[in-house]
């Protein structure tokens, strides 16, 4: 996955359904590529922050994040 895309999608997710922040994206890699980029909820004390990091280059993973009730 190239940075400039998981910057989109990163951009395109809803917010952590716990405290209501946008989650923290990690982003790195040499060059234009962003090997396994991924998301998380950073803020202190919240059960967001206890889950596991989304993966930014899975789709479905994505989906499911931001397909809630």
């Amino acid at each position: 996955m190239l940075k400039a895309e998981a910057y989109a999608v990163h951009a395109s997710l809803k917010k952590c359904p716990f405290c209501g922040q946008q989650l923290t994206a990690t982003i790195r890699g040499p060059g234009e590529r962003a090997p396994n980029p991924k998301a998380s909820c950073k803020t202190e004390n919240c059960y967001g922050a206890r889950l596991p990091v989304l993966c930014l280059d899975i789709p479905e993973d994505v989906v499911a994040f931001n397909t809630r009730a």
